[in-house]
């Protein structure tokens, strides 16, 4: 009977956290036109979606009613969508409307230590939510993901039953596993800095907290566990493009392409960088249909906007073109499928 009562007792919980997550996204991300959200249409892709002023923090749609998939991008720890608007247009280029989410507590810039007040629970409420409006609008969900906005894509992945999942998956340097210290130290008791108040790119905080590290360790537990017990029998249909620096020291990239390798059927690389990662993961990537590209020096965890300044003069990436043409290249895939699998229903 005790059994019985906390199961029901824990089951309203989650009831309620999760429709607490959908209350949160729908005020930060509403469905109409709002003052919250910048909103452009098919065409009119440009810097001026996204203006470099404090609304450059605010989530974004490039909108395209005929399109019948939705691209979700969810950026990393002390980002904002902002971060993701290039890789962003990249997508809506090839005619798939684009979303920008935010997660909770990435507010202003000039407080990075509210990111306390997120958790991985909203985050990943977030994510459900936003893959819910898509499927509820009868349109096929992309989740597109930096950091540790791909390991709340591969975790919704991994929680969610086949229909309720997104029919395809772009991960930036996704944040698979963590660099041993940040493992291993106790980062959830309290919030303090961990990062240098560097303002390094355009859509990114001047800091990192010691709680979103800690929830981000949370959710990467948890994504581990679902991944093991949901996957154990064969490897997941669902189409995969990963980008990842060799030279990155905020994550393992090792780790990503493992993950991979292991979990999914369907992948694709682009990995950049100086250093090799190793006789069987460079054999991976050639397995698994991608590219190495060498680079002469070292290349960051961060790398996805096409200039790096904001509101200075700016610092060209010069390997976004590289990266824009494969991303290209893994959407006209998802478009072919999704026809090809029209045709073989209609026959």
């Amino acid at each position: 009977m005790v059994q019985i009562l906390l199961a029901i007792f824990f089951r309203g919980v989650i009831a309620f956290a999760a429709e607490d997550a959908c209350v949160s996204f729908n005020s930060d991300f509403p469905e109409s036109a709002s003052s919250l959200v910048k909103d452009c249409t098919l065409g009119n892709y440009s810097e001026k979606c996204f203006p470099v002023d404090r609304d450059h923090k605010k989530p974004f749609r490039l909108l395209n009613a005929k399109s019948d998939h939705v691209a979700i991008c969810v950026h990393g720890l002390s980002d904002s969508p902002y971060y993701l608007k290039d890789v962003a247009q990249c997508i809506g280029e090839e005619g798939f409307e684009v979303w920008g989410i935010r997660l909770r507590g990435h507010v202003d810039e000039d407080q990075p230590q509210r990111i306390a007040e997120g958790s991985w629970e909203s985050w990943s409420g977030a994510v459900r939510c936003a893959v819910e409006r898509v499927l509820k609008q009868g349109r096929k969900p992309v989740l597109c993901g930096f950091s540790t906005g791909g390991a709340l894509a591969l975790s919704h992945t991994f929680a969610m039953e086949p229909l309720q999942r997104a029919s395809g998956l772009l991960l930036f340097s996704p944040a698979v596993r963590l660099p041993w210290l940040a493992e291993t130290l106790p980062l959830g008791w309290f919030n303090f800095p961990v990062s240098s108040g560097e303002l390094r790119y355009c859509g990114r905080y001047h800091q990192l907290y010691s709680k979103g590290v800690h929830y981000l360790k949370q959710g990467l537990a948890e994504l581990a566990s679902n991944a093991q017990s949901k996957a154990a029998q064969q490897q997941l249909p669902i189409p995969l493009f990963v980008y990842l620096s060799s030279d990155d020291s905020a994550i393992r990239p090792q780790a990503a392409i493992s993950f991979s390798e292991k979990y999914f059927r369907e992948k694709s690389y682009l990995v950049i960088g100086k250093y090799d990662l190793g006789r069987e993961i460079e054999s991976s990537i050639v397995r698994g249909g991608g590219r190495r590209v060498r680079l002469s020096s070292p290349l960051d965890h961060s790398a996805l906007l096409k200039t790096q300044g904001c509101g200075q003069p700016y610092e060209v990436n010069g390997h976004f073109d590289l990266l824009c043409s494969s991303v290209k290249n893994f959407v006209r895939t998802l478009k072919e499928n999704s026809s090809a699998n029209i045709k073989s229903a209609e026959r």
